[in-house]
Parts: structure tokens; sequence; C-alpha cells
């Protein structure tokens, strides 16, 4: 009888363990196919940048809001590109506006996909800084970056599009557009010009074009304006928070039920005052020398078939789609929305990685001051760019240009072969390694301008210190 108990016991034990796995299963399943996107657009008005003229938990970003997102993109336009002292910064330090973000969410885990540059992606006054959970940086596969000017007809870019294409290990693909159009409410047909140009222009594939991306999120000024109504008008609907009555009047959503280009587009419902224009300093006073208006919007689409890597068709969620009233340096509010994507982001082995001199999973130690080897893999249909590098980073680095030291990969030399790939060795001298603590290897690729391989993280102790130990 006893063994027939234990037996049962045992077989019930067992079917519960099963159970148990098979949600924990499902749970880490939709964690991996869900990511949580914040987008940010804000046009700065040319206003110089100064230590404290903004805090970035006034943009809804309070510490429960930051740590369930995984990726955050700001879009900036309008900014002061006639300073010099504004210029110096971007080509030579990096964004003044992106760094207050960068500084403030490296705590939260986000590092910047700089792009091969410290400011991002920036186009005279248009600018695009992207963040990334630390975690899903070995998973966007490559970066690339299309400019389109539509100042003076095209020849400057103080207006236009700055396009961002994501596209992760899995085949994903993602397109990011920040836009700065051509202003006033009689220049509605330039503007829409200027949105056709961009569909025409922003392809990435060959033989492709912007609907057939996965994701496509389109934001920044768009300059759209509430027209047909006169100032007393508008007056009594924003007094009444009757902002649906504005949005009747509204240029882009007239456009989107006839304009080519803008029907693809899908946008949340608007349930907050016009965005622009106010009068920077006072927190939410309206300057009705201009009729109040929602310039500034953020739009997406995803595509209506299956992607490369399943048959899983890309799902967005729009959780959120609000304006930043706290922040009133701008005569333009920032606006921003919360987007949940679905999509098959399942974590594999990638292409490149970290290991020990004998191919085993990297475990290294180095010492302070000693010349040290790094070890990876290269599989054969990766071809290295002369150019690429491996970085040295801390634990806890804020952007992926933030590298205690590096070494170019053309100065590697083989370890050995195997039938998928060779294992490779590059020295890192150690008159570069001054400092313990723990640290992270990193393989940049500037032809996919983005990490391709991390570590796992290792010390780096003194030899006197291991000794005692």
């Amino acid at each position: 009888l006893v063994p027939l108990i234990i037996l049962k016991v045992t077989f019930k034990f067992g079917v519960y363990c099963a159970i148990i796995f098979e949600v924990m299963s499902l749970l880490q399943k939709d964690k991996l196919s869900s990511l949580n996107i914040r987008i940010l657009t804000w046009n700065l008005n040319k206003v110089d940048f100064r230590p404290g003229i903004l805090s970035p938990a006034e943009f809804h970003m309070s510490p429960k809001e930051v740590e369930k997102l995984d990726i955050i993109v700001i879009g900036f336009q309008e900014g002061n590109f006639l300073s010099l002292k504004y210029l110096y910064n971007m080509f030579c330090i990096g964004n003044p506006w992106g760094n207050q973000f960068k500084d403030f969410l490296s705590s939260y885990g986000f590092v910047q996909l700089t792009c091969n540059h410290p400011s991002g992606v920036f186009m005279m006054g248009l600018s695009l800084v992207i963040f990334l959970k630390r975690h899903l940086l070995s998973l966007v596969k490559s970066v690339q970056v299309k400019y389109i000017r539509s100042g003076f007809y095209g020849l400057l870019g103080h207006k236009g599009t700055l396009c961002i294409h994501l596209n992760f290990i899995n085949g994903t693909h993602t397109v990011l557009l920040n836009s700065h159009c051509t202003p006033h409410a009689d220049k509605l047909a330039r503007r829409e010009i200027e949105c056709e140009e961009v569909m025409r222009k922003c392809n990435f594939k060959p033989n492709c074009t912007l609907t057939s991306e996965d994701f496509v999120f389109w934001f920044g000024d768009l300059n759209f304006r509430v027209d047909g109504l006169t100032k007393d008008e508008v007056k009594r609907h924003l007094d009444n928070r009757n902002y649906s009555e504005l949005l009747k009047y509204d240029q882009l959503n007239e456009c989107k039920s006839e304009n080519a280009a803008l029907k693809e587009f899908n946008e949340a419902k608007i349930e907050f005052a016009p965005t622009y224009k106010f009068k920077p300093g006072e927190k939410n006073e309206l300057n009705f020398s201009r009729i109040p208006s929602y310039c500034d919007r953020i739009l997406w689409r995803t595509a209506d078939y299956c992607c490369e890597s399943s048959c899983h068709v890309p799902n967005c969620t729009i959780k959120k789609y609000t304006s930043v009233e706290q922040v009133c340096c701008s005569d333009h509010k920032a606006v921003l929305a919360d987007f949940k994507i679905q999509c098959p982001l399942n974590v594999s082995s990638p292409e490149i990685y970290f290991c020990n001199s004998d191919g085993s999973e990297f475990n290294n130690c180095w010492y302070v001051k000693e010349n040290s080897v790094c070890s990876f893999f290269e599989p054969n249909n990766y071809k290295a760019g002369f150019s690429d590098w491996i970085g040295l980073y801390e634990i806890g680095f804020s952007s992926d240009l933030d590298v205690v030291t590096w070494k170019y990969v053309f100065s590697k030399w083989v370890n050995r072969k195997s039938e998928k790939g060779v294992y490779q060795n590059v020295l890192f001298l150690g008159k570069f390694l001054v400092k313990t603590g723990k640290y992270q290897l990193g393989y940049y690729s500037q032809s996919s301008r983005c990490l391709r391989a991390l570590s796992n993280p290792f010390q780096i102790v003194s030899r006197d210190e291991k000794k005692k130990d």
C-alpha cells in the first residue's frame, strides 16, 4: 500500500511540475516576443541647452514606467544649428539633449545605439537618439540610415526626415522616421509632397517600400495645422476642453482620408490639448499669434503579411498617447506614445561570440597592466570589415561607443579552424588595462553600425590581490 501511495504522489507531482514548466515556457516565449517601445518627439525651437534646463523624469519617466520599457526612441527637431556651441557638441561631444536622457536611462539598464556617432543620427536641427535595454543589443543585426532633405526644395536639411532601419537577428524590420515638415497652414500641398517623397525615397530593401516593412513609426513636427476656425472659436473649444471639435478641422486627419502617403498610417485618439504654439517659459499659456494646432504627431503602421522569419503577422498595440505639459522651455510641447509590438524575437546563438582560447564558454579573468588575449568565434558566412573593432566596456556602460579601450579586428590572428568558422585572437596591451573591476567585451561592426556580440561579464584584477585570495 505504501509504495502505491508513493507512486501516486510522485505521479501527481510530476504532472504538476510539467504543467508549471509549460506555463513558464509560454510566459517566457511571450516575454521574448513582446517589446515595449516608447516614441518621444519634441521640437526644441532653437533653445540653447544649459544644465538644469530639463529633467528626463518630467517626460513621464518614473522608475515604474521606465522599467517596463525595452526601447526608447527620441526625435528632436529644430535644434539650434546656427549656434557654434551646438555644432561643436553635435560633432565632437554628443547631443547635449540626448545626453541628458542617456545619463538618466543608463541607471535603468539602457544603452544608446549610436549608429557610429556619439550624437546618434542628426542632420542640421534634426536628431534621432535610440536607447535599448542592454540585453537587447545583441538582437540588432544591422542599422541603416537615410537622410531626406526638404529645406529650400531639397537643398538644405533644416527641414526633412531622418530614417533609421533596424534589422533584428530574426529578420524583423523596424523603420523609424523623424520628420520636420514645412510650416504654415497655407503650405498643406507642400507638406503632402514631402510625405510622398518620404514614402518614395525611404526604401531599405530592393524593390520594396515602407509599406513592406514589419513596423514603421513616423513622428516629429509634421506641422499640420487646425485650419478653418477663428481664434475666438478655438479659444472657446479649448476652454471647454472640446478637443474633438478642433480635430475636425485638423489638416492631417483630412489628408489621411485622401492622401496615399498618409492613409497607410494609424494614429491613436488625441485626448490632449494642441501642442503648438506656447509662450516659452510659461507652463501652459498658448500664444495666439498662431492658431493652436496639433503639429507634433506620432503615427505607425504594421505589415499585413507574415514577416521573413515566421508566419507570425507583426502586431502593434498603442498603450499611451499624450503630450508632456510639464516641460515649457520651447514653444512646442513634447508628445510621447507607448507601444507594445509582438514579433518572434527569439534569442538564438549569435553569429559572432566570445569564448576561451579552447573554444569553451567565455569565463576569462584578466590582470591589470598585463597583456591579455581576447578570443572570439567568426563564422564562415561573416566577413569582417576592415574597420570592425572589439571594445572593452565597463559593466553599466551607457552607449555602444563608451569604451575603455579597443582593438581593430584586422590585428587578429587565427587560433584554430572548424567546419563552421574560425576561432580568432586579438591582443589587448596591458598599458591600457589600468583599473580593476567588472567588464564586458563587445564586437562592433562599422558596416552594421551596431554591436554584433557581447561577452559574459568578467573581472580585471590585480595579480597581487589574486595571490592574497
